[in-house]
């Protein structure tokens, strides 16, 4: 059988989630052709749906060293990430945008694997170019008023958020930080709106309810200050 037919079973065993089956058919392929790049690394995605994430390294790197490629520098890169390798996987993604600078998902792994680092006007540059590429991308939207957020740039952040619920309107994460964000710039009453929204989505989530008892007992208690200062007027004669 020829090793192409082999890659392609493998590939569809393994879309089927028979990695096990998976792998036995892209061994045998690897076997014909241990020189096709493409076995290799679809090799490393098999090995790492398995959790044999030493083994999928060894396939990925291979791949790469046969061709200098993004896609290959990516996989490497997740793969890497996966084992808490951080330093290593961002010299990936690196690689992976350098060979292929339109590949909107390594300049999002680079960002997200930067922010874990601590190094968020990196990771916010990858997450611009991200967007760049792929405005739709509802995950880089929401990481990036992460980073936005933890960098102090609170309005841009909210607008990420706003964006993200936009085109995913029931995304309890971004609402639920959008929410504390809103608290955190006196818009109770957007806030409020926010979480309740959180528990309509989660009813069993107990944060959102917490978030949103606390917002409107400040909203509450706001009312009732802002009602005291008010001056009463003078009885007419």
């Amino acid at each position: 059988m020829p090793r192409t037919v082999h890659n392609n079973l493998g590939l569809a065993l393994s879309a089927q989630g028979k990695h096990q089956e998976a792998l036995e058919e892209l061994e045998l392929a690897a076997k014909l052709d241990p020189a096709d790049p493409w076995i290799q690394t679809n090799l490393g995605t098999v090995l790492g749906d398995l959790g044999r994430l030493d083994d999928a390294l060894t396939h990925h790197r291979e791949a790469l060293r046969l061709m200098r490629r993004g896609e290959f520098a990516y996989n490497l890169g997740a793969t890497l990430a996966q084992q808490g390798q951080l330093d290593q996987a961002i010299d990936q993604f690196r690689a992976a945008v350098k060979y292929d600078p339109t590949m909107a998902r390594a300049h999002q792994q680079l960002a997200i694997a930067l922010a874990k680092r601590g190094r968020l006007d990196e990771a916010m540059t990858q997450y611009r170019e991200a967007l760049r590429l792929k405005p739709d991308h509802i995950e880089t939207r929401y990481n990036f008023g992460v980073a936005l957020a933890r960098a102090g740039q609170l309005q841009e952040a909210i607008a990420q958020y706003r964006e993200a619920i936009r085109l995913k309107p029931d995304l309890v994460e971004a609402r639920s930080n959008l929410g504390v964000l809103l608290v955190q710039q006196g818009q109770l009453e957007a806030a409020i709106a926010e979480f309740s929204e959180c528990v309509r989505l989660a009813p069993t989530d107990e944060q959102a309810q917490r978030n949103l008892d606390q917002a409107l007992s400040e909203w509450m208690q706001r009312r009732k200050t802002q009602t005291r200062s008010v001056p009463i007027p003078s009885a007419s004669p």
